[in-house]
């Protein structure tokens, strides 16, 4: 799944449901944004409950990768968000959500 989408305004946070249908499924999020249009945008897998289980780390200027292997069934969710305060805390963003395995 891709979506396009941004962080405005200052202090938005997105959340994408996602649901886990079998257990021991991989949940990966892929964030991709161009830090020279705006903030540098951080992301996370939170559980039902809206606890984070993995933040995104970059994988390079432009990318954020959040990984949670063998997950039981469920809902959890992606989030991205910008910092709330400073300069920037806006930016466009593309984000892709990988469910694999077992």
């Amino acid at each position: 799944m891709q979506n396009r989408s941004s962080i405005c305004p200052s202090g938005d946070k997105d959340n994408y449901s996602i649901t886990i249908t079998q257990a021991n499924q991989n949940l990966e999020v892929l964030i991709e944004y161009d830090p020279a249009m705006g903030a540098d945008l951080q992301g996370a897998i939170l559980n039902s409950g809206g606890t984070p289980i993995a933040n995104a780390s970059p994988t390079d200027a432009m990318h954020r990768r959040a990984y949670t292997p063998n997950l039981p069934t469920g809902v959890y969710y992606a989030s991205v968000f910008g910092p709330m305060t400073g300069a920037l805390t806006t930016n466009n963003y593309k984000m892709t959500i990988n469910v694999t395995g077992p």
